[in-house]
């Protein structure tokens, strides 16, 4: 497509960068705005973690959320939340005793079809 009107073919990348989606093809079809993008899952409040981490939590609709800490080398360390919440933005403070000073990966699973991921530094 002639974006511009000058006659030549614009060329443009073809994946969703931000809320913005470019296409590369024999024949592009244009630029489109990415209307799906998900608010985080989960987020760290106050990263690095000593004893205790708070977590904001929001789910787009109610459901078993699941929070498992896995090290860096993909072991899972330890189940942090497990319960049913309801949509919207929900605070957690949970517990880290016990648990060595590194990098850790949190991982946020709301129903089959929610996923999201954060880092989480330890530091005793």
């Amino acid at each position: 497509m002639d974006w511009n009107d000058d006659g030549r073919l614009d060329i443009i990348s073809g994946d969703f960068y931000g809320q913005l989606r470019l296409y590369l093809a024999a024949e592009p079809q244009g630029i489109e705005l990415n209307d799906t993008q998900e608010e985080e899952l989960i987020s760290v409040i106050g990263s690095p973690a000593g004893e205790n981490c708070v977590l904001r939590l929001s789910p787009p609709q109610p459901g078993i959320c699941l929070v498992e800490l896995f090290s860096i080398d993909g072991r899972s360390s330890r189940i942090l939340v497990d319960e049913l919440l309801s949509a919207g933005t929900t605070i957690r403070t949970v517990k880290l005793s016990g648990l060595p000073s590194g990098a850790y990966i949190l991982s946020c699973r709301v129903g089959a079809e929610h996923q999201d991921s954060d880092k989480l530094i330890i530091v005793n």
